[in-house]
């Protein structure tokens, strides 16, 4: 883990990578384990995590980023689909923080 930093804050730089063109490679001929179609992989989240998704965005590849936190906050994930339907379980973890919406200031 990085010192200073929480994992929300972690988390939330990855994304923010991935929204702004770094690559996200999903495979679609051979999926690794964490891989499948989207409507499994959200069917497993909502059954055995209970987690729903609370954030999405487009990646510049064409796939859709989307976090997934169940409502207590004690555990997420983060997924990302690829323009074919199969997604990729990218990063999951335990006791997720929102963070208060800080405005932005123009210059």
């Amino acid at each position: 883990m990085h010192k200073g930093r929480s994992p929300a804050t972690i988390v939330l730089a990855l994304i923010g990578a991935m929204l702004t063109g770094a690559a996200v490679a999903v495979p679609s001929a051979a999926q690794p384990a964490n891989c499948n179609q989207r409507v499994e992989i959200v069917r497993h989240l909502a059954t055995v995590y209970a987690e729903a998704p609370v954030a999405l965005g487009t990646a510049s590849n064409g796939g859709v980023v989307e976090l997934f936190i169940s409502k207590d906050g004690r555990s997420w994930t983060l997924i990302v689909t690829a323009p074919d339907g199969v997604a990729c379980m990218i990063a999951a973890g335990e006791d997720w923080n929102r963070l208060p919406t800080i405005e932005a200031h123009g210059t």
